[in-house]
């Protein structure tokens, strides 16, 4: 019979490098989407890009997604420094929604748009762009990823005869 003789392996751990940037941008309660395409991106080895020139200059990247885009700048070992991230029609998360039906509650979700602008030196900056309906009457409204109402339109007439989509906030 062998004999199994113990062998003690090296550890080893492995690392994102850009754990520092979903750090910042990602949150528990955010859209699927968002993260599965933050994650992406941070998992991206541009170094490895047949693009990829090895020059010291930042390096651009476009990632899609059927609900968004995220602009990426890599720095020459493949840090991320800048994103420019834009969604659209996503799943809000609560802090957003209850901001949002509140103060109207007989309103409904037409649309919405949640952009972040991150750098790697400076905070992050996380904005919904919501827009509500009620009948003829319409809002926008602006409002900040912990639920903080930044800005509020004028209520409009909608059109009669336009129609209107409503978003499935189950997705």
């Amino acid at each position: 019979k062998d004999k199994v003789i113990p062998v003690e392996l090296e550890t080893i751990s492995i690392t994102n490098i850009n754990k520092s940037y979903l750090d910042k941008v990602q949150d528990p309660t955010m859209s699927v989407q968002v993260k599965s395409l933050e994650n992406r991106v941070s998992k991206c080895d541009i170094t490895k890009s047949p693009k990829y020139d090895g020059r010291d200059k930042p390096f651009q990247a476009v990632f899609k997604s059927s609900k968004g885009s995220i602009v990426a700048m890599f720095d020459k070992e493949g840090k991320i420094i800048t994103t420019s991230e834009k969604f659209k029609n996503i799943k809000l998360p609560d802090p957003v929604k209850i901001a949002v039906f509140k103060n109207h509650p007989n309103w409904v979700l037409l649309s919405d748009t949640y952009s972040v602008s991150y750098h790697r030196d400076k905070n992050v900056r996380k904005v919904y762009k919501v827009q509500i309906g009620n009948g003829d009457l319409k809002k926008k409204l602006k409002i900040d990823f912990s639920g903080d109402i930044i800005s509020l339109s004028s209520i409009e007439n909608l059109n009669t005869t336009s129609t209107v989509s409503y978003i499935n906030q189950n997705e």
